[in-house]
Parts: C-alpha cells; sequence; structure tokens
C-alpha cells in the first residue's frame, strides 16, 4: 500500500499568541492616564535584555521538549513569574501544564531512494543527495515505485490566472517541484503560496503519493545543510 511520504521537506510549525479585544474597549484605553504612565515606568529595559540572553545562551541546547535544555529554560520561567508575586495557575500548584508529545526521527540507515529510468537505477545518498522529513502520524513511510511529475512550484492559484497543475495528472504519483512560489505574485500572497502546508495540501488533494522539493542552488532561504541539520533534529506533534 502506497503512503504520502515527503523529501527534502521542512513544515515550520508558528505558534502565535494574540490578544483580541473589541473595537470599543480599544478607544476606550487611553495611553497618558498616570496608571499607564506608572506600568511603562517598570518596563526595564536591561531586565528584557537578560531574559532574552539567558534563554537563548547555547548552554540550554535550542530548548528542544524533553531535553536538559527545555527543563533549564522551564525553571527560569517559573522562577521570574514566581519573583514578579504571580500566583502558579499550572497543576499540582506550579506554573506548569504537561502536554504529550510524540518525537518522530528519520532512521537514516533504514532510509534510501532510488531513481529509476532507461539508462538504469541509480541510488542515492542519504544527507548528500536526498533527505526525509519526519512523519509524525506513521511509523514506517514507504513508497516501493511511482512515477515521477514536475508541476513547477507547485501552485495552484486560480484567482491569480495561475495553475502548474493544469492538465497534469499527479494521482498515484511524486509531485517534484520548485520551493517558493512564481516572482510575479502579489507579497501576501506570494507567502501563502510558498508555504509547504499550501503545497502539501494541494498535492494530496490532487491524489500524490509523495513530494520531491527542490530548491535553488545557493538561495539563501533555503540553504541545503540548514534544513538537512533541521530535519535530523526531528519533529514533534500532540
Amino acid at each position: 500500500m502506497n503512503r504520502f511520504i515527503t523529501v527534502a521537506w521542512q513544515l515550520p510549525l508558528l505558534l502565535l499568541l494574540t490578544g483580541c479585544g473589541s473595537q470599543e474597549e480599544s478607544e476606550a484605553i487611553a495611553l497618558d492616564t498616570l496608571t499607564v504612565e506608572a506600568a511603562l515606568d517598570e518596563i526595564r529595559p536591561e531586565a528584557i535584555d537578560h531574559h532574552i540572553r539567558v534563554l537563548a545562551d547555547d548552554s540550554l541546547e535550542g530548548r528542544a521538549p524533553g531535553t536538559s535544555g527545555f527543563s533549564g529554560a522551564a525553571q527560569y520561567v517559573e522562577t521570574s513569574l514566581s519573583a514578579l508575586g504571580l500566583d502558579p495557575a499550572g497543576i499540582d500548584g506550579t506554573y506548569q501544564q504537561p502536554v504529550p508529545l510524540r518525537e518522530s526521527l528519520v532512521i537514516e540507515e533504514e532510509s534510501g531512494m532510488r531513481i529509476s529510468s532507461p539508462s538504469g537505477v541509480e541510488e542515492l545518498e542519504y544527507g548528500v543527495d536526498f533527505y526525509l522529513s519526519p512523519d509524525p502520524l506513521r511509523e514506517t513511510v514507504s513508497v516501493s515505485e511511482a512515477a515521477v511529475v514536475f508541476v513547477g512550484y507547485g501552485v495552484s492559484a486560480p484567482g491569480l490566472g495561475y495553475d502548474d497543475y493544469a492538465n497534469i495528472d499527479v494521482e498515484g504519483k511524486i509531485v517534484a517541484y520548485l520551493t517558493g512560489a512564481p516572482p510575479a505574485f502579489p507579497s501576501n500572497e506570494r507567502a501563502y503560496y510558498s508555504s509547504g502546508a499550501t503545497k502539501q495540501s494541494e498535492a494530496i488533494a490532487r491524489g500524490a503519493v509523495g513530494i520531491l522539493g527542490f530548491t535553488y542552488p545557493g538561495d539563501p532561504r533555503f540553504r541545503w545543510e540548514v534544513n538537512l541539520a533541521r530535519s535530523k533534529r526531528g519533529s514533534f506533534a500532540w
């Protein structure tokens, strides 16, 4: 049974916390009151700088979940919150709430890829010719054999009069595309269609069983060595 597989692919996860309020509430807030001025006076740039330096220090080794660096960062934040006099709202009187995570890693020695063509079969070397991104939903991911179809940027944007998939059947095939989006797209639209999540969703919706992502050599936005190192760190999901 063929399963969807992603090759040389990065799917960044962005967590954005925002505060919401009604328009009436925002208009009712005056910024020149004594209360606001007193609060602003309590902001100390040197303290903010200190927090950033501590949490960004190399000794925390990136603060990845489940590591000693993560625990050290959490302990520092707890101590800082306690020093501010904030009451803990976590589990068992702490500032923390445990969240179960599933870690996914690629086992390189058990991973491989080969290209078959009329001229023969070529075995590719992991980390040199290709790399894989871990799949948090499956323990084993494989595509025994499938045709590869090039689909430009892998973008379908009817509203912009652009469709890389026009007249191309990718059902049961692996799609190969370039990272990024057409340079002629407006800035916001180009950012959206450059997203790995957007491209992956489009490929899945059209029945593709895999993705091959290609980057332009020397493109500073998609440096091979950076993305390769990121893929080796694995990923977390819940």
